[in-house]
C-alpha cells in the first residue's frame, strides 16, 4: 500500500491554483476553478470566505483531499498576493 492509503485518519492536501492571464478580479471564461468560485460547476465545499474557497478534490489522493483556491484570478501561485 502506497503511504497514503495507510493512513486512517482524514487528511487534509491545500494547493491554491487557479489559471490566469492578470491580476484583477475578473474570472477566466473557461476556468474550471472560476467556475466553481461562481458555482456553475457543482461542488462539496468545505470552507469559504471573501478570498478563498474550499472543496473536496473530485479524485482524491486520500481521504479528506480537499484543495484550497483564491477566489481572484490568478495564472501562478506565486502571482497570489500575500
Amino acid at each position: 500500500l502506497a503511504p497514503y492509503q495507510k493512513r486512517t485518519a482524514p487528511t487534509l492536501i491545500v494547493l491554491l491554483l487557479c489559471y490566469n492571464f492578470n491580476m484583477n478580479t475578473q474570472h477566466e471564461t473557461n476556468c474550471v476553478f472560476c467556475k466553481i468560485v461562481r458555482n456553475e460547476i457543482p461542488s462539496e465545499k468545505v470552507y469559504e470566505d471573501e478570498l478563498f474557497i474550499g472543496f473536496l478534490d473530485i479524485n482524491p489522493r486520500a481521504p479528506g483531499h480537499v484543495l484550497v483556491i483564491p477566489k481572484e484570478h490568478h495564472r501562478w501561485v506565486w502571482d497570489v498576493p500575500q
